[in-house]
């Protein structure tokens, strides 16, 4: 099944996770994780984006991020591209570090901005990597000790997050700091969006259910149902690879097949020929893997678009499923293709 697109709307907060190849690891000391931060930072500063919260583990990374004007899919292409080529240059590997595509939740700021900061926070308390609260102050590669003042830096939004605690700077720590002992008991997962996260668990979703009433949700967007609506409804949201969300920016088929003939230099007409160069059935392929796995079309449909068999669409689409994985420069045109 195709998987949905991120949804990337410029200025509003998202929860990006990133997570290494395999269950890997994609920082084996503090080496690398100086040179990532050094890579957030200038990254952010120079989109004009914030972070609210943030945390590296061994094998993942969360942020909480407001996107800036150019949104959230360039600033998260320049920082895993970056990161990915220093890894491997270092310890002389070659391949992808990182699993698939990263992941991406559009949240409803007023009501989630706390929540995942702690959240996010909690995640060494969490994964046993420290030892409560009180241990978390010690670890250095999370956004928790520059909230309470231990360490500071000149890309995390330290005023906004305090200030949902009051006026008093050490009583909004101290507030903060009881917030997020609460939390340390808690089962919660703000990994994804959804219905039942967005309603506060699955008793609640029930409930609203029960009692008749329709509540939008989609799995891109921890949220209200009013904002999801508005939200998908609204003209700044941007297609970044997956089904299409809004047809005022992400390329249909026909669109798709004439932006990367272009790309690659070739005519649309090469492509629905009968011709099999390497570049032209290189094109095929993508078109098919991207048409279906980006865009939600079905087989028969491209099929029909680029005049050849549904048998041959299959197979192209396995070809150009490997082609999208095993090349950088591809996804880096897709990305282009996709957003633009």
């Amino acid at each position: 099944m195709p998987r949905q697109a991120r949804i990337d709307v410029p200025g509003m907060l998202h929860h990006v996770m990133a997570r290494g190849i395999e269950g890997r690891k994609i920082f084996l000391d503090d080496m690398d994780r100086k040179y990532f931060l050094k890579q957030l930072s200038e990254i952010v500063l120079d989109n004009g984006a914030e972070i609210y919260g943030w945390a590296l583990m061994p094998n993942h990374f969360h942020l909480l991020i407001e996107s800036g004007k150019a949104g959230l899919a360039r600033l998260m292409r320049q920082l895993l591209t970056r990161y990915a080529v220093y890894f491997n240059k270092r310890n002389e590997r070659s391949g992808h570090l990182f699993q698939n595509r990263y992941k991406s939740i559009v949240c409803e700021r007023d009501s989630y901005l706390l929540t995942l900061v702690r959240y996010i926070h909690l995640n060494p308390v969490k994964a046993g990597i420290v030892s409560g609260v009180e241990g978390l102050a010690a670890y250095p590669w999370s956004g928790h000790r520059t909230l309470i003042g231990l360490s500071s830096t000149n890309w995390q939004n330290v005023k906004d997050v305090l200030s949902l605690f009051g006026d008093n700077r050490k009583q909004c720590i101290d507030k903060y700091l009881t917030f997020l002992r609460e939390g340390v008991c808690l089962s919660e997962n703000y990994e994804g969006g959804g219905l039942m996260r967005s309603m506060g668990g699955v008793s609640s979703a029930l409930a609203s259910l029960k009692q008749g009433k329709k509540e939008f949700y989609d799995e891109r967007v921890l949220g209200s149902g009013e904002f999801v609506k508005q939200l998908l409804g609204s003209d700044g949201v941007k297609c970044v690879g997956g089904k299409n969300i809004n047809n005022a920016h992400c390329p249909g088929i026909t669109e798709l097949i004439q932006r990367l003939a272009k790309r690659l230099g070739l005519s649309v007409h090469e492509i629905k020929s009968n011709k099999k160069t390497s570049e032209i059935a290189k094109a095929r392929s993508i078109i098919a893997f991207i048409a279906q796995s980006r865009l939600g079309e079905k087989g028969s449909v491209v099929a029909r678009e680029l005049m050849k068999t549904r048998a041959s669409v299959s197979l192209a689409y396995t070809v150009g499923k490997q082609l999208y994985e095993n090349s950088a420069e591809i996804r880096n045109i897709l990305d282009d293709i996709l957003t633009n």
